[in-house]
């Protein structure tokens, strides 16, 4: 019997099987894995229109009715394309869990070297946010077990992130992550619960031209609390474009401290984890890890977050983004010398010193993302995991 998290190893082949036995319309489709996998899910294009998607683990399969479920209902509210379910398939060939057929979307996957500073991308993303947070949430599925508990109180994570910052006391200041960590806990949602994606990161969005395509991956979406969403302010934006997009996301300071608890605590799990998603001192030896004293490093993240005010000071002393609108009434990006001017260090003292923490957390949570996708590429090639059979 697999287990809850225990992952087994997925391939063209299998979809072949499976696509042969279930929906024999598209057997003689080209299959071929997708450029970019997730963690949760693999997936397989199928000729030139179709997806399939595999979810990796027993734990990761009950999100598969649930998008059946959810998606056709929040797809014509929002202002991009996400995945519309084809079909749903059913164990078989040795594949133990249910499975999907969803429409191809074009786009490239988000990197943040290359879309970090995009003013007119964070403006979309904070665009797509409101247009979920505003769908109707009163029957939606609540935050809980079956998304990871994204959108739950922060607080759910509270002895992992206390035990996790621990186990890495020596690694960084444990006095200033654990003050982090209390101002997020204390920090009382004072709204309503709304839809939430659940899994707002880079990995999860398309881009075409610079501009956002499509949102992938609702597997973790639930009603709940909308901070869990925010932390692609530090994962994936900087400078201008985070300033976008915190100007065009609803959200108090308590909102945002709640934001940097949920960073804190993936930030935490990544450096607590080796490529495999295992600890790093299990039993299997350790997973290879980024040198604690780059900027690739979590830790790197973390001690940035730990220094950095909930509401960046860089932020507030601009008075919110300043932006030059072109005739259409969209921003557009400040030029190289307007970016330089918005730059410019403030006077020596306690706002210089913040000033340079604010640009390093946004280069080290910049840094967090890429790690987070190379460690999801790697585990690729260590899921060595248990083969499954195959049917005729």
């Amino acid at each position: 019997m697999v287990g809850l998290m225990e992952t087994v190893a997925l391939d063209s082949d299998l979809v072949r099987s499976l696509l042969r036995e279930q929906f024999p319309q598209w057997r003689d489709e080209r299959v071929r894995p997708v450029e970019v996998q997730g963690w949760d899910n693999r997936t397989f294009r199928i000729g030139d229109d179709i997806v399939a998607r595999l979810p990796s683990a027993a734990g990761y399969a009950q999100a598969v009715a649930q998008e059946h479920r959810w998606l056709p209902v929040l797809a014509p509210q929002l202002p991009v394309p996400i995945p519309i379910p084809v079909a749903q398939g059913r164990p078989g060939c040795g594949y133990p869990w249910p499975w999907s057929l969803y429409r191809w979307l074009p786009g490239t996957v988000a990197r943040p070297d290359e879309v970090a500073e995009s003013v007119l991308l964070a403006e979309d993303l904070a665009g797509f946010l409101v247009a979920l947070q505003s769908v109707d949430a009163s029957s939606g599925p609540t935050a809980g077990v079956h998304n990871g508990w994204r959108g739950a109180p922060v607080t759910t994570y509270d002895a992992e992130v206390r035990t996790t910052a621990a186990a890495l006391a020596d690694e960084l200041h444990l006095p200033a992550v654990l003050g982090v960590w209390t101002a997020a806990i204390t920090a009382a949602p004072a709204g309503a619960a709304v839809w939430v994606h659940g899994d707002f990161t880079g990995s999860n969005l398309l881009v075409q031209d610079g501009r956002l395509a499509a949102v992938i991956d609702f597997g973790s979406c639930a009603v709940g609390d909308p901070a869990c969403d925010l932390v692609i302010a530090w994962t994936l934006l900087h400078g201008p474009a985070r300033a976008a997009f915190r100007a065009g996301v609803p959200g108090d300071v308590a909102a945002w401290a709640r934001a940097r608890g949920w960073a804190l605590w993936k930030a935490l799990l990544t450096s607590a984890q080796g490529a495999d998603g295992r600890p790093r001192n299990a039993s299997a030896g350790a997973a290879p890890r980024a040198n604690s004293s780059t900027n690739s490093s979590p830790i790197s993240a973390i001690h940035d977050l730990e220094q950095t005010p909930a509401v960046p000071p860089a932020d507030r002393r601009s008075g919110g983004l300043r932006r030059d609108r072109s005739a259409s009434g969209f921003a557009r990006p400040r030029t190289t010398a307007g970016r330089e001017r918005d730059a410019e260090m403030p006077p020596a003292g306690s706002g210089r010193r913040h000033f340079r923490r604010a640009q390093r957390v946004g280069r080290a949570a910049r840094s967090l993302s890429t790690n987070l996708a190379a460690r999801v590429e790697r585990s690729r090639a260590v899921l060595a995991a248990r083969p499954v059979s195959r049917c005729a």
